[in-house]
């Protein structure tokens, strides 16, 4: 007697090639949208960085973004790639550009020929590259292969990142000289960044 469960002949039990298309583009889809989000691609910027809400913030002045110290920059500790330690305050009396960066982030290293010409055109701004998580040797390498004029800072437990509104990197700031952020960036853009950094630049000069 023949099994009532046995297959037909000529019939496939297998997944059929277009379903299996369908999940693999599916999936390179979605990495290529997690990918954007860690490193950016599509430059953001806000006027309004009080209501993005310090993380370093209780909760009601960061939802409510009406303080007028909402908007002051968050004092952190920087560690120095030398091995010295500032205050972010210490820069006071100085518009500065505060930038979260990795060396694996293509989108944060374009961005540093813009920051570079920016405090070669504006006098008197600062530059201050925070890298996100690496090491020291990483970052020295790093910097011996791109000689900028920057003040190069440490970030491997993410303190400073985490003081920040910051999801991802590029991260970048516009801080006015009485310690305000003019301007916040997230991501970055192919056709540059440098009118967007002036523009706060000015912005923070007034």
């Amino acid at each position: 007697m023949a099994n009532s469960n046995q297959i037909p002949h000529g019939k496939s039990t297998g997944i059929s090639p277009k379903i299996i298309l369908a999940i693999v583009a599916v999936v390179l889809v979605a990495a290529f949208a997690g990918i954007s989000l860690l490193t950016g691609g599509n430059a953001k910027d806000s006027d309004d960085y009080a209501g993005m809400g310090s993380r370093t913030q209780s909760s009601q002045s960061a939802d409510s973004g009406s303080s007028a110290s909402s908007s002051e920059a968050p004092d952190v500790t920087l560690n120095l790639v030398d091995g010295s330690q500032r205050q972010l305050s210490d820069s006071r009396g100085h518009v500065v550009i505060l930038s979260f960066w990795a060396t694996w982030c293509p989108y944060c290293i374009e961005e540093m020929p813009d920051i570079q010409q920016i405090t070669k055109d504006y006098e008197g701004v600062e530059a201050i590259l925070v890298n996100c998580g690496e090491d020291a040797a990483t970052v020295e390498d790093f910097m011996a292969e791109n000689p900028y004029d920057f003040t190069w800072v440490l970030d491997e437990d993410y303190a400073v990142q985490s003081a920040y509104p910051t999801s991802g990197i590029p991260y970048t700031l516009v801080i006015d000289a009485e310690g305000n952020v003019v301007k916040a960036f997230s991501g970055s853009k192919a056709s540059g960044m440098y009118n967007d950094f002036a523009a706060a630049v000015e912005e923070a000069m007034k």
